[in-house]
């Protein structure tokens, strides 16, 4: 969840819902992001989550560039029960990824 809700984050789901899919390295450039593992330390438990998706299963991806895509149902699902949880409707917290 906390991927759900960083400033990274927000970022990865916005470039991913106004101008995905795109790549690790397309959105790296598009954020402005120098390393790597900055991206992929938040886009990945977002995968894990189910709003981000890569066109590659997670085994095939090494030496080739997978494509990410929003998946919009599901960030309404995770924002719904985040609401849920705060608002004191839902007593379970939210998963992480």
């Amino acid at each position: 969840m906390d991927a759900l809700t960083s400033r990274i984050g927000r970022a990865i789901m916005r470039e991913l819902a106004t101008n995905g899919p795109l790549t690790s390295t397309e959105l790296m450039a598009a954020l402005e992001i120098q390393h790597r593992q900055t991206l992929t330390r938040t886009l990945y438990p977002l995968e894990a989550l189910g709003v981000v998706t890569a066109d590659l299963p997670a085994e095939e991806r090494f030496g080739r560039s997978a494509r990410y895509s929003l998946v919009p149902d599901q960030v309404r699902h995770q924002l719904r029960e985040l609401e849920d949880y705060l608002l004191g409707t839902e007593i379970t917290p939210p998963t992480d990824a």
